[in-house]
């Protein structure tokens, strides 16, 4: 099989959605002038050296204090700094430098950072990155987000409402923990911080609470440390939670999918309840309810977008390919291969007194009152079942 028929054929697996289980694949982006890439590498470089970009930043359970602070650092909770390459660099490489700005932080992360916004002064690095081994010639950098973290930097565990994800990790190392579908109910998912395109889950997978979340136990899961020069394929709705091992640097693209368009449904009906209920709330800050770069929508905007899409009672199936074993396809330049993960044990049971106690997060009554009313509200199952019957005659 010639390396451009692989290619496409890679291509028509990810988009069918015929493969719904995690995939690690090796060797397909030797050939990436971004396999090069380093946090040396942006702090030597010219153009970047001194360029600022924005850091979501983890702070002590108390001050002054190395401490990780218990519970899910969520990101509208998140302080930012803005520092440039090369003192993250340093901050990151060589930890204790006194007058590095970063000192005071336990982990600092440049996050989901369009790489066309922050390579803006030197667009040739768009092209270091290539999706086309994976048949998307199409795609390169200004399809692509850029991750950027120190030793410990999270993401909270969520799950994407659109598409599928491959990332390719290019420096140091990220510990992913996925879990299927089927397991959302075992991880407590919520829609606060609102974003659009994005559910996650209260379980502070770190130190979960076996009382508040009895369940997360049972939860299936899949571990893997993805490590330099390899390329994660995470399925549509799967869960995933990341946290790099070391310092660490990656790039990954969503892949828009058929399937898409019942979520942009649900994705509408999230978005207009959360503006309503948390103005029915009055008096509440809308920052509590939404992440930074999210802007509440207006009603009237939502019925507008909610009135222009397709709304179909067609269910999407999976379609099922005829070319053979996808772990057999040969990248066009290095013979890539791939394989699929394993489930891992459940994570073993707590107790309440080795949890310590959570510290430093505000809390407001009203705002209690209308989290927990707004989980049950935007529940994916509700959000669903809504969207069915709006669908219907």
């Amino acid at each position: 099989m010639s390396a451009d028929v692989a290619s496409t054929e890679i291509k028509q697996w990810l988009l069918s959605e015929a493969f719904d289980e995690p995939a690690l694949l090796e060797g397909f982006i030797n050939h990436w002038p971004a396999r090069h890439w380093s946090t040396q590498f942006f702090a030597d470089h010219n153009k970047l050296a001194e360029q600022k970009i924005l850091f979501r930043v983890a702070e002590g359970s108390e001050p002054h204090s190395k401490k990780r602070r218990v519970g899910v650092q969520w990101e509208n909770e998140s302080r930012y700094v803005s520092n440039t390459f090369r003192e993250f660099m340093e901050y990151a490489e060589t930890p204790g430098t006194a007058d590095n700005p970063l000192r005071e932080f336990i982990w600092a992360y440049a996050d989901y950072k369009y790489m066309k916004e922050i390579f803006h002064s030197v667009p040739e690095l768009l092209a270091d990155v290539d999706w086309s081994t994976f048949g998307f010639t199409d795609r390169d950098g200004r399809a692509s987000t850029f991750w950027m973290g120190s030793k410990g930097a999270y993401t909270p565990c969520h799950y994407d409402t659109y598409g599928c994800n491959l990332v390719a990790q290019l420096y140091g190392k990220k510990k992913w923990t996925l879990f299927p579908p089927s397991e959302t109910d075992k991880l407590y998912p919520t829609r606060i911080p609102f974003e659009e395109s994005t559910v996650f889950s209260q379980v502070d997978l770190h130190c979960y609470d076996p009382e508040k979340h009895p369940l997360f136990p049972q939860a299936k899961r899949y571990d893997v440390v993805l490590e330099a020069g390899q390329v994660l394929f995470v399925p549509k709705h799967w869960w995933h939670f990341v946290e790099c091992e070391t310092t660490a640097i990656s790039v990954n693209t969503w892949i828009e999918l058929d399937s898409d368009k019942h979520d942009r449904i649900n994705e509408l009906l999230a978005a207009m309840l959360t503006k309503a209920m948390t103005d029915y709330a009055g008096n509440t800050n809308p920052r509590n309810f939404y992440n930074p770069k999210e802007d509440p929508m207006a009603y009237d905007e939502g019925v507008s977008l909610l009135n222009k899409l397709p709304c179909s009672t067609e269910i999407c199936k999976p379609v099922t390919l005829k070319f053979g074993n996808i772990f057999s396809l040969p990248c066009k330049c290095c013979r890539g291969t791939s394989s699929q993960l394993h489930p891992t044990h459940a994570v073993q049971k707590e107790s309440k007194e080795q949890r310590p106690r959570v510290t430093g997060r505000e809390e407001r009554s009203v705002d209690m009152d209308v989290n927990k009313l707004l989980r049950c509200v935007t529940h994916p199952r509700v959000i669903n079942a809504i969207a069915q019957l709006l669908q219907q005659p």
